[in-house]
């Protein structure tokens, strides 16, 4: 069994779904394309195993002989099949850990990945979504084991503050005091519930021509910055208040193909000045965030690794109103889970997918990206490139539904059109 420890604010998170709409060009025969989707399954350790959560609060990855995983018929729209399915508690302790939905007309086949995060991170479900249409070309998969990160194989490099040290062990030593309480699949059940009882997503999608990508692109590298730094300029300018800003970093090396959850993160602290250029703020961002990678990287894999696991569940119990307790109620805010270190916007840019278009006579025609909104971020927007054409997403709440479309749009106007001011060299 492998232990869950950097991923263990995924086991409890209510909205740790990562989507993927692929549409498919033709008609695929349900039964060909079901077929294949099971022959994924089968193919990786992740998808061949259920979540066990131990009496002592320790959870980990069991192998199974059979997928827990699911295969449905889309009915009706996609974004529609996902707002009704993310109300419906993922099936951890019996391996459903990813949903998928199909349905085949003349024109085209809608092929809807919705993973949990305990599947495996964002490029992990793009292997995955590789492997159903190698499988469903006739290609054999190989089995891909899982390779998550332990305790002891997270790299102790960049700065760790002493503080950061200390404060795992207080909460450890207090948590102990308590007598080291636990939670139960009864509380994940619960949770759940709450947390859905009176929500629903909002989602929303921005599909970018060619030729509009390749102006985002060159305007980005035309004055030195990320195109990543780029567009998170034009969302902090969409609202001056916003200064907080997530940003996940895949720490997967580039031969790793498993499907595991490799993901860190770092934040930004800025602010957007208005007296300043927009190109002078992106390359005060993208400085910021250069530092941030060389110093904090590992950062938050080693602070969660340090605490006792059930203290990272009770911290989302808390967050949502089914735990009040005063050192978890102090954690959630040093986690940013609440308070003033909630992240403002994040940004999950898996940049180009790195997948054919064609397998055979079945060819990729449009990939749609939409990342989890996490607890401990308020807007939460995906990009993703394939073949040439940007995608940018976004995952709300179904009541702030106006506000957050207001927001997103205007940053993509933002994006764009100070990407066409940008002179060619």
């Amino acid at each position: 069994m492998c232990e869950i420890v950097t991923e263990r604010p995924n086991l409890f998170e209510p909205n740790d779904l990562i989507v993927f709409y692929v549409e498919l060009g033709g008609a695929i025969p349900v039964n060909d394309l079901t077929d294949a989707i099971k022959a994924a399954y089968a193919a990786n350790e992740a998808t061949m195993s259920k979540i066990v959560l131990e009496a002592n609060g320790a959870a980990y990855y069991k192998k199974m002989s059979r997928s827990g995983c699911k295969v449905a018929i889309l009915r009706g729209d996609w974004r529609e099949a996902i707002r009704t399915n993310e109300k419906i508690p993922f099936d951890l302790k019996n391996g459903e850990l990813i949903r998928c939905f199909l349905n085949s007309s003349e024109e085209k086949t809608d092929f809807v990945v919705m993973a949990h995060h305990l599947a495996g991170d964002g490029k992990a479900i793009v292997r995955f979504i590789e492997d159903v249409m190698e499988a469903l070309s006739g290609v054999s998969l190989t089995y891909r084991p899982m390779t998550p990160l332990t305790r002891e194989n997270i790299p102790k490099t960049g700065k760790y503050p002493l503080t950061a040290r200390l404060y795992p062990k207080l909460c450890n030593r207090k948590w102990r005091k308590m007598g080291s309480p636990s939670f139960s699949w009864e509380d994940y059940d619960r949770l759940y519930r709450r947390y859905w009882e009176n929500a629903a997503s909002y989602l929303d999608d921005k599909r970018l021509s060619e030729e509009e990508t390749a102006l985002v692109i060159q305007a980005a590298k035309r004055i030195g910055v990320s195109v990543n730094s780029y567009i998170i300029t034009a969302f902090l300018r969409a609202d001056g208040n916003f200064r907080n800003v997530g940003i996940p970093v895949s720490v997967r090396e580039k031969e790793n193909s498993s499907m595991t959850n490799l993901t860190s993160g770092i934040r930004i602290l800025y602010s957007y000045h208005e007296s300043s250029s927009f190109s002078e703020n992106a390359k005060r961002i993208h400085r910021k965030v250069l530092t941030e990678l060389k110093t904090h990287r590992w950062l938050p894999l080693r602070f969660l690794s340090e605490f006792s696991p059930a203290l990272i569940d009770g911290v989302l119990l808390h967050t949502h109103q089914c735990l009040d307790n005063p050192t978890i109620a102090r954690l959630a805010k040093v986690m940013g889970y609440t308070g003033e270190r909630k992240r403002d916007v994040g940004i999950t840019n898996l940049t180009v997918l790195d997948l054919p278009s064609d397998y055979g006579n079945t060819k990729i025609q449009k990939i749609i990206f939409i990342p989890p909104n996490v607890s401990y971020c308020n807007h939460v927007i995906g990009v993703s490139t394939f073949h040439g054409e940007m995608t940018l997403t976004y995952h709300g709440t179904e009541t702030e539904k106006e506000k957050q479309r207001s927001f997103f749009e205007r940053g993509i106007r933002i994006l764009l059109s100070e990407a066409a001011k940008i002179p060619p060299r």
